[in-house]
């Protein structure tokens, strides 16, 4: 099977509200006796899918990743600042790790309110 690379057509990568190294919440949600639907589980901690997307470098030369979040996302946790799961901190491209409630002024901001425009 052939290996399928996109990183030479991309230039800017924009995440809003992304899981990039686990939810706390979403492990809690997922009990192993219960279980969960299969995308709520590759978004634990220690799922096969999170730790194959952190096993080699976070970011790569040549691509603008600009992460967006919210401190008090009820479902996104750990995310009370800019070492939380949805900011990168490594590799070689270039990051930009914003909090929400840098710019709307107000620290209550759900997970909802991340993709929308909020009242200045």
């Amino acid at each position: 099977m052939p290996r399928f690379d996109l990183r030479s057509i991309v230039d800017d990568y924009i995440a809003l509200g992304a899981i990039n190294h686990g939810s706390v919440v979403v492990d809690a949600m997922c009990p192993p006796v219960v279980g969960c639907a299969p995308a709520l589980w590759q978004q634990t901690y220690n799922s096969h899918y999170t730790q194959a997307m952190n096993s080699i470098q976070e970011t790569f030369p040549g691509i603008s990743y600009t992460n967006i979040y919210t401190r008090t996302d009820e479902f996104v946790q750990p995310n009370l600042d800019d070492h939380g799961t949805t900011s990168l901190h490594g590799g070689d491209g270039a990051i930009t790790n914003v909090a929400i409630q840098e710019d709307v002024g107000s620290d209550l901001v759900p997970h909802v309110f991340v993709a929308m425009r909020l009242p200045a």
